[in-house]
């Protein structure tokens, strides 16, 4: 979520508390460019499969073990 200096100003509570809740990571911004950026100390721990999904597509809804995933080889040799 990306905010501004003054809304920030006005809503700061209001925001360390979604931010408490959500996790997502509240980015403020003056005159158009990024300044700050707040995280959450209890954010849950992001696995490596996770930060890598968009780039594995092969692994979307299949098993763990690629070479039981028919899509694993779907395009070999094409």
């Amino acid at each position: 979520m990306q905010i501004s200096v003054a809304q920030f100003e006005k809503q700061g509570l209001a925001l360390l508390s979604q931010l408490e809740a959500t996790h997502e990571e509240i980015v403020i911004i003056r005159e158009g460019k990024p300044i700050a950026k707040l995280v959450s100390f209890g954010a849950p721990p992001v696995s490596c499969l996770d930060l890598m999904h968009d780039e594995l597509g092969c692994l979307e809804d299949g098993p763990e073990d690629l070479s039981t995933n028919p899509d694993y080889l779907k395009d070999y040799g094409s």
